[in-house]
Order: C-alpha cells, then sequence, then structure tokens
C-alpha cells in the first residue's frame, strides 16, 4: 500500500518538489511533480512515471491533459496554448507519436475531456 507523504525533496540537486503518496520510495498514486522550472505535473503515478489520467501545466498557463501510460501520452490529448491563445486535440499513440490534430475550443469537464 502507498504511504501518504505531504511534501518530499525529490533530488537534492534539481530542486523539484513532489507531494503525494510514495511506495519504495518512487511516487506511487495521486500526486503533483513540481520541477524547479515552474512546470508542475498534476495526476497518478505508477513507480515514478505519470500513469493515467494527468495535465502537464507550465508557468505561461498553457497545458496539456490527457492520459499517459509510463510517462507517454496515450491517446487523446487536450493542449492549450496560451501565447497564442489556441486549442488542440491531439490523439498520439506508441512513443508520442502524433496521429491526428485538429484545432478549436473544445468543450470538456475535469481533467479528461469526451
Amino acid at each position: 500500500m502507498a504511504t501518504p507523504i505531504l511534501v518530499s525533496q525529490a533530488s537534492s540537486t534539481s530542486s523539484s518538489t513532489s507531494i503525494g503518496y510514495w511506495h519504495s520510495n518512487k511516487m506511487h498514486g495521486k500526486g503533483v511533480f513540481c520541477f524547479n522550472t515552474g512546470i508542475y505535473i498534476e495526476g497518478t503515478f505508477i513507480s515514478d512515471f505519470v500513469h493515467g489520467p494527468a495535465a502537464i501545466y507550465y508557468p505561461d498557463q498553457s497545458f496539456i491533459e490527457g492520459v499517459f501510460t509510463k510517462g507517454k501520452l496515450a491517446g487523446r490529448a487536450l493542449l492549450y496554448d496560451s501565447v497564442q491563445e489556441l486549442w488542440f486535440i491531439q490523439d498520439y499513440k506508441k512513443d508520442n507519436e502524433i496521429v491526428r490534430e485538429g484545432k478549436g475550443k473544445p468543450s470538456y469537464s475535469g481533467i479528461i475531456f469526451l
């Protein structure tokens, strides 16, 4: 069973911070991983990999929401580019290869859109 932990310094050299659950010294369960660059990932982790529904947020307020498999996007993802104010829906397959892309403003609720 995953052990709850409030804040853990992931690495003394990277100054990254994580909030969530850990198992065997690895993020495991729901949590947030914050990079020292201001980028953070919120979602489910398995053995330090983001796995399942998750979102990546950037300092400029751009974001990606989708389903991840072992740290890679798998299936449909919603991307918002705050600089250009553009929305994208992309379908990913093995090795993050984009197989389809569209532009527009989708409607969705929660972390994963339909």
